[in-house]
């Protein structure tokens, strides 16, 4: 049942800045849009086709000496406003502090969907301090009732103020949700250019990375050491019971086919210069790993890879191209869209795959190489292809459950250090481990 707007801004309304001007904002999001008819909102909105990603405002009236204009109720009148929330407009949002009297924290939300990263990370932050209060608090007290049962002279300790009570970011709630819905709208969009679909993909990335944190950085330190010992440990005993397959570059393999593949390619009539290893660079460098996993168990740092022009491309499938398995690829395709639509919503590209002499090539076009121009070109070995992995192990994010605590860190440590001397594996005498360069000792 569709509600009055004067309600929709009570329910759902963020307190704003609008180009100098205190009020209140309305996001836009799909929720409203399917429980309210679109003509009312757009009616209110001035005529605007209102969509999913807009804000309508609503801002106390100034006068030309900017003093509140007061209405026949003697209350100060309310001037109503729409805005896009893709827009670069002078918009901030005011959050209260928990601290009584103390003057709100203003966040610029010029851009919105950095705006909605920050709200995210401060909200999770609010948790962990609010629980890290009430942690050394309840310290203190015991430390204090000991102190009082001991017969001394001491302060009762006082539980300080932080600085957001967590629960006033369950109002922002809408204004992310709006954010995302303009990334989806512009990275749709066919008036969009390259570089702005690839603004709002990265945007996108970053407010996913907020929301797959929610951990503490100590905890998330702790997971992933526990999680390298875990899977050092299936490294030189894989049936231990302390042992955790890697998901991503468990290749043991010396590239040595696509090594070969590559100088080819480069010195024959193609003429393509490779790079070895995929730079892990900006907020995309935590992308990598998962990215690479989602079509080879190779190491990202052991993978050529190179930017071929459109000339290069053509004469590449000309001569490429027969070798070209479209089966493999698809089932590729599905594991690339699956692991990166996890970290960058609506991101999509264009792959095709090839194999041919134990190594496998990979010819992707998304939006970052459209950007020079270029399609991707990746080559490794086809012993390394990752068909059948396991998604939602990589997609899965780290959680309290995968925290360890300090004596299971010390029990992980031991378990390896012993394992790098004797990890329990039968003993061949008959097959002695020889340097290749070495000789074998002749004794008689």
């Amino acid at each position: 049942m569709p509600v009055s707007i004067k309600d929709l801004f009570k329910d759902h309304g963020v307190n704003i800045v609008l180009d100098g001007a205190k009020g209140m904002g309305l996001p836009v999001t799909e929720e409203i849009l399917a429980a309210n008819p679109a003509d009312e909102l757009s009616a209110v909105s001035g005529g605007h086709a209102v969509v999913a990603g807009d804000m309508l405002t609503a801002t106390i009236a100034m006068d030309d000496n900017g003093n509140p204009v007061v209405g026949e109720n003697g209350r100060p009148k309310r001037s109503g406003g729409y805005i896009k929330l893709g827009v670069d407009n002078d918009l901030s949002l005011t959050i209260p502090r928990a601290e009584p009297g103390s003057d709100p924290y203003v966040l610029d939300a010029g851009n919105s969907r950095r705006a909605a990263a920050t709200l995210i990370r401060m909200a999770r932050d609010a948790r962990f301090e609010v629980a890290k209060i009430a942690e050394d608090h309840a310290k203190a007290v015991t430390e204090y009732e000991a102190a009082i049962a001991n017969g001394d002279r001491v302060e009762e300790p006082v539980a300080r103020t932080p600085r957001f009570n967590p629960e006033v970011f369950d109002r922002f709630d809408g204004f992310i949700a709006a954010a995302q819905s303009v990334i989806a709208a512009e990275v749709g969009s066919a008036f969009s250019s390259v570089e702005e679909r690839k603004n709002e993909l990265m945007a996108s990335l970053e407010i996913r990375n907020e929301q797959r944190k929610v951990l503490s950085p100590e905890q998330m330190n702790k997971a992933a050491e526990a999680r390298s010992l875990k899977e050092r440990i299936a490294g030189l005993n894989p049936d231990h019971p302390l042992a955790q397959r890697s998901v991503t570059g468990t290749y043991a393999g010396n590239a040595e086919a696509a090594t070969k593949a590559v100088e080819a390619l480069r010195d024959g009539p193609i003429g393509i210069s490779f790079n070895k290893g995929i730079p892990k660079m900006g907020p995309a460098a935590d992308l990598v790993d998962p990215l690479v996993a989602s079509f080879t168990m190779e190491k990202p740092e052991n993978v050529y890879m190179a930017a071929m022009s459109g000339s290069q491309r053509r004469r590449f499938e000309q001569e490429i191209g027969r070798y070209e398995n479209a089966e493999i690829g698809a089932a590729l395709k599905v594991q690339i869209d699956g692991v990166m639509n996890a970290r960058m919503a609506h991101y999509s590209c264009e792959t095709k795959f090839f194999t041919h002499k134990d190594v496998d090539m990979l010819m992707v076009s998304d939006v970052d190489s459209q950007r020079s121009g270029n399609v991707f070109l990746y080559v490794m070995d086809a012993e390394a292809r990752s068909v059948g992995l396991d998604i939602e192990a990589l997609n899965r994010a780290a959680t309290e459950e995968d925290v360890p605590t300090d004596e299971q860190l010390v029990e992980l440590r031991a378990a390896l250090t012993e394992m790098t001397f004797d990890n329990g594996e039968d003993i061949d005498f008959n097959d002695p481990v020889v340097d290749e360069d070495d000789e074998e000792p002749d004794f008689f």
